[in-house]
């Protein structure tokens, strides 16, 4: 045992001295960052924000405004009075000021400039929530402005209910859903979640960085023995191969864990300081107005960590098998990439559970929309969601590629030159 332990930290010291881990750990972390408060930056998507009253704000201004106002009112249900409140400020504001040369894309008609009104005093966030429930009706302005909280929550509920009729989700499942959104206790309690939103869209670009962080850092974890001629040493010694496959299998997935860790625990640092640290405990359709889930936000994005680090551990076992197996850096830098652009593509739904498996392929699973994947994994008479699928698939995937691994190791030769 003391053995191992000697041989595990000397395997992990072994890949963490990689100068090329480091140096793309610390490249794409760069332009991960930038690209996750993009929104704020003079150069970026939101730049400066020009008012058709002459007035304008940095990008950075801005979404200061939009989180004074949204943390005054977090907490509270969003109900008839919170609706009042936001409504008379903004008509308040709009007085005398409809001439003014709004886009067409602000509307027509009495309420022209709600946008406007909604940047200037603070109440985007809310307001987007209310209209992405009504965009779809004739003239979501006059919901906007006129509609009560009981009509928001039929449509919050409409829209599940096409959703779910979209998706084709057979009675069961609809019950299952309705089930779930129905424990919520209504009106819901608003919650201002947007460093939390930011870190959610941007979590597949996340996972993206790290399958490439793991196969630069693990892809010569057993390949390398043979291309630098150190095979018949290693397996000719005492410890040469259970030990040694062991200690590599097991510093290797540390590893894949650790990479995980830090790129998320980075990336959620920098989204809360700029965009601000609320809504925790808002409803997760706080953030994803099309979730039929009775949960938190951070129960949300904790059922997303714990998911990804998981992932860690599949991408991690899956490049030490390839490095096992081609006994090439490269061979396996070219399948992993065959392998992630492979998952770009989708199955149609007519493939049944083929189709339903796909989508919960590792490369492409982790999205800001997993949560309103509905269709339902079906096992007798009871029915796994999407979230439970995969948190039994991928342990499965780590459990056979380790094995593998580990036993075709044992059974290496040092090849002939």
């Amino acid at each position: 045992m003391h053995n191992y332990g000697s041989l595990y930290k000397t395997e992990l010291k072994k890949i963490l001295s990689k100068r090329a881990i480091w140096i793309t750990l610390v490249i794409g972390m760069t332009l991960l960052i930038i690209a996750g408060i993009s929104n704020v930056l003079p150069f970026g998507i939101g730049g400066r924000y020009d008012f058709p009253d002459g007035t304008s704000m940095s990008a950075y201004e801005f979404y200061q405004q939009q989180k004074k106002t949204s943390e005054e009112i977090t907490g509270q249900k969003l109900d008839d009075a919170l609706l009042q409140r936001m409504r008379t400020e903004m008509k308040e504001f709009l007085k005398d000021k409809q001439d003014l040369p709004y886009a067409e894309t602000t509307g027509s008609g009495e309420y022209r400039g709600v946008w406007f009104a909604a940047e200037k005093l603070g109440y985007e966030d809310l307001l987007s929530k209310l209209y992405t429930q009504f965009q779809d009706a004739e003239d979501p302005n006059r919901l906007l402005m006129e509609s009560d909280a009981a009509e928001y929550y039929q449509a919050v509920r409409d829209n599940l209910e096409y959703g779910f009729s979209r998706d084709g989700l057979s009675e069961e499942e609809t019950e299952y859903w309705s089930e779930k959104y129905d424990r919520q206790s209504v009106p819901f309690a608003y919650g201002y979640a947007r460093g939390y939103s930011s870190f959610i869209q941007m979590f597949f670009v996340y996972i993206w960085f790290v399958f490439l962080l793991i196969v630069v850092s693990l892809a010569g974890v057993f390949s390398e023995e043979v291309s630098h001629r150190t095979d018949a040493m290693i397996l000719s010694t005492r410890n040469g191969r259970k030990p040694v496959s062991l200690a590599k299998l097991f510093a290797g997935i540390t590893v894949g864990i650790l990479e995980m860790a830090i790129v998320l625990g980075v990336n959620l640092a920098v989204c809360l300081i700029t965009f601000g640290h609320g809504g925790w405990d808002a409803p997760l359709l706080m953030v994803i107005q099309s979730t039929a889930w009775d949960l938190t936000v951070g129960q949300g994005i904790l059922i997303f960590i714990g998911l990804a680090l998981v992932l860690a551990m599949v991408f991690a076992a899956v490049t030490m098998l390839l490095s096992q197996t081609l006994g090439s850096s490269t061979g396996v830098l070219a399948v992993q990439i065959g392998i992630f652009l492979l998952g770009i593509f989708n199955i149609p739904d007519s493939l049944g559970i083929i189709s339903q498996l796909w989508s919960i392929r590792p490369t492409n699973f982790l999205m800001y929309y997993a949560f309103s994947k509905y269709r339902l994994f079906s096992i007798g008479s009871h029915f796994l969601n999407v979230f439970q699928a995969a948190g039994i698939l991928y342990p499965l995937l780590i459990a056979a590629a380790v094995p593998i691994t580990y036993v075709s190791y044992q059974r290496m030769q040092v090849k002939s030159r």
